[in-house]
Order: C-alpha cells, then sequence, then structure tokens
C-alpha cells in the first residue's frame, strides 16, 4: 500500500467515524485498542490491520471496498449493479 493509498483510508475512516457521531474513544473502545494506537491509525501514521478494517468495516455496516475506495455498490432486483 502507498503513502498516499494509507491516508485516502485513513481520511475515510476518520469521515466515517465522524459521520456516525462516535469519538476515537468510543470506536477504540470498541476494537479493543487503546484511543492513542487508534489516533495513529485514522491520522495515517501507521499502516491498519486488516483485522481492524474488518471491524470497523461491522461497526459502520458498510463494505471494506467502501472503506478502501470510498464507493458504494448497490444492487438492483435486475442483477446490475452501478456505483453512486
Amino acid at each position: 500500500m502507498t503513502f498516499d493509498e494509507q491516508i485516502q483510508i485513513s481520511s475515510n475512516i476518520r469521515n466515517l467515524r465522524l459521520s456516525h457521531g462516535l469519538t476515537q474513544q468510543q470506536v477504540a473502545d470498541t476494537l479493543f485498542v487503546c484511543r492513542s494506537r487508534y489516533s495513529l491509525i485514522e491520522n495515517g501514521r501507521i499502516e491498519i490491520p486488516l483485522s481492524i478494517l474488518i471491524k470497523l468495516s461491522s461497526i459502520y455496516d458498510v463494505t471494506l471496498d467502501y472503506i478502501i475506495n470510498s464507493t458504494v455498490t448497490v444492487n438492483c432486483d435486475t442483477d446490475r449493479s452501478f456505483e453512486m
């Protein structure tokens, strides 16, 4: 993962947290990590472990793809999908 990709993912994670009205401490507690470690993740200072990405996708009820690429895929009844 490049540095720019890591920063974008961290930014997506921060935006998800803010849009859900959560503090860093609340998310850190849910992930069972200390707030300072979570802050490093959210600020792009450390590489985010896959296990944390999976837990975050569950917390925010989004796909890993959404966290990584910040895109949403919507499946229609006709088995076609499109990006919003």
